[in-house]
């Protein structure tokens, strides 16, 4: 299934803070592949660390959606090109720009077409949706998912930075995509910087949100519809054998489903 990546983007922190040109402090995640092995990325940007490990266990990752703010870290987006020193001065402009927060739509248009031009195998949509501390920003958060998610895609949610109420927008937004889109997957990585040991970040995925969100949908149908297929799938039981207890009146005399 095809798969987009979203990144709340936050602010980085510069090599050495007194010297502008200085590059932006790297940090070494640590994912951990499906087979328990360790996949360690070490960058300043959590999402390219994410996208590199994603291709790495097979998932076709072929969508980036990036939001932030006019001083949220635009310009390392340039690591995701096969060779980040070919649009070096566009490179520096943004960057002066994101040092000084004021990165504005039309920068990041102009940088969006820069990075497509020379980017591989992904397209890139950078949306200035801000701070999210009222409702219009939120709306913008909303209106950036709608407006730019395939339909039947797998979503991947990368989480380390940005604001923390962010992804608690982005959670409600996708319960609703999960009809309007039809996204039946979604997957919340972060990278737990207070959690790192040795110079090493952990990185935890959180299944729960997934589970959660079936689990949710399934007693809404039961409660709306009486239909208890979808909570015996969920529970994994037989769900035509639900149907079946249903149909002779046996759930309400005490049957159980096995």
């Amino acid at each position: 299934m095809p798969t987009t990546l979203v990144s709340f983007l936050g602010r980085g922190r510069k090599s050495r803070p007194d010297d502008r040109r200085s590059d932006y402090a790297p940090t070494t995640y640590r994912f951990v592949m499906p087979d328990g092995t360790p996949f360690d990325q070490s960058t300043s940007l959590f999402g390219f660390g994410l996208l590199n490990y994603l291709r790495q266990t097979g998932k076709q990752v072929d969508r980036w959606i990036v939001l932030g703010t006019s001083g949220s870290l635009w310009s390392e987006l340039h690591q995701v090109l096969p060779d980040p020193n070919a649009c070096a001065e566009d490179y520096f402009q943004m960057d002066d720009k994101v040092i000084d927060m004021t990165v504005t739509e039309e920068d990041l248009r102009n940088w969006q077409d820069t990075l497509n031009r020379h980017a591989e195998d992904i397209e890139l949509t950078l949306e200035l949706t801000g701070m999210a501390l009222d409702n219009q920003s939120q709306q913008r958060v909303a209106r950036a998912l709608f407006d730019n998610v395939p339909r039947s895609n797998e979503l991947v949610f990368d989480i380390s930075h940005g604001f923390r109420h962010q992804p608690v927008i982005a959670t409600f937004i996708v319960s609703l995509m999960r009809w309007t889109h039809n996204v039946r997957t979604v997957s919340f990585y972060s990278g737990v910087y207070e959690a790192r040991e040795n110079d090493i970040t952990p990185v935890i995925e959180l299944p729960i949100c997934q589970q959660l969100v079936e689990a949710t949908e399934a007693t809404a149908i039961l409660e709306t519809t009486g239909n208890y297929e979808p909570v015996a799938a969920f529970l994994g039981r037989d769900a035509r054998l639900a149907w079946f207890l249903e149909d002779t009146n046996q759930l309400a005399q005490g049957a159980t489903i096995c």
